[in-house]
């Protein structure tokens, strides 16, 4: 059996958010927002299930991919405590995700802060409450 390291824990939580493409050398919206479910989270990344990832011609995996001043800014609305983090991160990974009759896409996103600062430590010990 093989042993999987992690940097930090994964907490598994199904957490709305909303998605925006920017572009921060230019400091302009290239497409969004998007609406998804973080499916599980740490302080270093997480995995998205999204129903849709084109926006016009713009699809936020691989035009994001394509320039490295466009990243996505993950807003996340925790509930009852009505939290909203937003968190800029870029995409590692893509996969289709099907169960039954539900077809999505999942994307595993690398945070672009830091870790161990104030933002991630509070959101982790919301989200490890739950």
């Amino acid at each position: 059996m093989t042993k999987i390291l992690r940097r930090s824990k994964r907490y598994d939580r199904f957490l709305p958010i909303s998605v925006v493409a920017i572009d921060g050398d230019e400091d302009t919206t290239k497409a969004g927002p998007f609406q998804g479910r973080i499916i599980n989270i740490s302080r270093h990344g997480a995995c998205l299930l999204m129903s849709q990832v084109m926006m016009n011609t713009f699809h936020i995996f691989h035009s994001t991919k394509e320039s490295d001043s466009v990243f996505l800014q993950l807003t996340i609305n925790i509930q009852p405590e009505i939290i909203e983090c937003k968190i800029p991160s870029r995409p590692i990974w893509m996969d289709i995700f099907q169960e039954g009759d539900l077809h999505a896409f999942k994307i595993g996103v690398e945070f672009m802060i830091n870790p161990e600062g104030e933002q991630m430590i509070q959101l982790e010990q919301v989200i490890s409450k739950k």
